[in-house]
């Protein structure tokens, strides 16, 4: 999606797909864990988060958002959604990702039965939203997508669900300059970034180039 001087290609979450499944995966599930990547403030305005939650349920489901690694700023949200209808939490700010960078931003999101969820980012001339997957849906491997070229940053994030999660996000190249700094060392096309991210850990990665075919490579460890 496009900003007026940002360019938000892609947000991956970070899961096993479950390995008893009687249906194909889908966006409804019972959890979900989400996050914001950075926004271009463009105006004085400050813009608050949003996360919404639906579901196609006859009786009422229960819904719980919280920060589970954040307590300043915190989440904690209980409420109820019925068929047909649409609840929005406000999220503070503060919980976009900045630079390249590792946080604890995560946003977790349980019900006791399914649901529907997706965030939308706001700014002054700017609106991106994105569908959340549930946990059940998330997979190990992964291509980033970005907007080409972008006069500002292309930029990819991830959120963990689980501990001990190694990252293996590898550049691409014949995208001319992609240069990531990260802690401290830049990396360049065809290089490999490696990271172990714990549970609720959120990552973002910007970079000046293209960062649309970069592969994605997880390996999970369950503790």
């Amino acid at each position: 999606m496009k900003t007026l001087e940002l360019f938000v290609c892609f947000v991956c979450i970070v899961g096993l797909v479950s390995a008893v499944t009687t249906t194909p995966p889908d966006n409804k599930g019972l959890e979900f864990v989400l996050m914001f990547m950075e926004n271009q403030k463009l105006g004085p305005q400050m813009f608050p988060l949003e996360v919404y939650c639906t579901t196609q349920e006859k009786k009422p489901v229960h819904v719980h958002v919280t920060s589970p690694k954040s307590s300043s700023p915190h989440v904690d949200e209980t409420f109820t959604v019925t068929d047909g209808q649409v609840h929005k939490t406000l999220v503070d700010s503060a919980f976009r990702m900045t630079g390249s960078s590792v946080s604890s931003k995560a946003i977790r999101i349980q019900a006791d039965a399914e649901i529907a969820c997706y965030g939308a980012n706001k700014e002054t001339l700017s609106n991106d939203v994105y569908l959340g997957l549930p946990v059940d849906a998330l997979g190990t491997d992964y291509y980033a997508m970005a907007y080409s070229p972008a006069s500002i940053k292309s930029e990819l994030g991830i959120a963990s669900t689980d501990d001990s999660t190694n990252v293996k996000v590898t550049l691409p190249t014949g995208s001319g300059n992609v240069d990531v700094t990260f802690k401290g060392k830049t990396y360049h096309a065809g290089d490999v970034i490696n990271i172990q991210l714990q549970k609720y850990d959120t990552l973002q990665l910007q970079s000046s180039g293209d960062l649309k075919v970069g592969n994605i490579l997880i390996n999970n460890h369950l503790n």
